[in-house]
């Protein structure tokens, strides 16, 4: 019974599942992004200041631990470097559905809050979508760009 089994499973022929037609899904998850490109390279502390109609965030770089604590209790993760700045939130959320651009006010700040990119509009295009457990499972990440 053992080699049977070994054998089937290093066997390049299909196994039927327990009724066609339905796949097998993983839980595994993504995260939707949104990369913004800087003009020129920041060196040093500074901070990137995020705004969408209410909605507002400032995000400390480069960051300790990449996590932003919400009033609510949820989070988001996020990467500092020095040409650019990456925000990701859960993929598959019901808002990442059949967008194709996100636009952005952003502002960043230099240690001594000094201006170094005034307010400027961003709209990131769609650049690409993942689908970790295939298209039939969900979710689907989608990872957006765009440049100041």
């Amino acid at each position: 019974m053992a080699a049977c089994v070994v054998v089937a499973a290093c066997s390049n022929e299909p196994v039927a599942g327990p009724s066609p037609g339905l796949h097998t899904c993983f839980l595994i998850g993504c995260d939707s992004s949104f990369t913004i490109t800087y003009p020129t390279s920041l060196a040093g502390s500074y901070s990137v200041t995020l705004a969408a109609g209410s909605w507002r965030e400032t995000f400390a770089c480069p960051a300790s631990d990449g996590v932003l604590t919400l009033d609510g209790g949820g989070f988001y993760r996020y990467e500092c470097g020095a040409t650019s700045f990456v925000l990701f939130w859960p993929g598959g959320d019901p808002p990442d559905g059949g967008v194709s651009a996100i636009s952005l006010d952003v502002t960043i700040a230099g240690a001594d809050g000094g201006v170094t990119a005034p307010p400027t509009t961003v709209v990131g295009t769609l650049g690409s979508t993942y689908e970790p457990n295939g298209p039939q499972c969900g979710p689907t990440c989608l990872a957006f760009g765009g440049s100041l």
